[in-house]
């Protein structure tokens, strides 16, 4: 996890006692593990029940409001 997003885990230590750094870094990922799967069916899921382009444009909402989170400054 901390190669795959090393300002996350630099973030993690910062912030977190040094006794519950392990605890939460398995926290954030186990809640991303489930997370992709669970996104993938809800857009499979869209695309059967309503439409191909409602998925679509779905996909491209959350691609920009994600796209839109990297230039959120504190």
């Amino acid at each position: 996890m901390g190669q795959a997003n090393p300002k996350l885990m630099a973030s993690l230590l910062k912030v977190a006692d040094g006794s519950i750094v392990g605890s939460l870094s398995g926290i954030i990922n186990s809640l991303v593990t489930i997370s992709m799967p669970i996104g993938s069916v809800g857009l499979v899921l869209l695309d059967n029940v309503v439409s191909p382009a409602a998925a679509y444009v779905t996909g491209i909402g959350m691609l920009l409001v994600s796209g839109g989170c990297l230039f959120i400054r504190r």
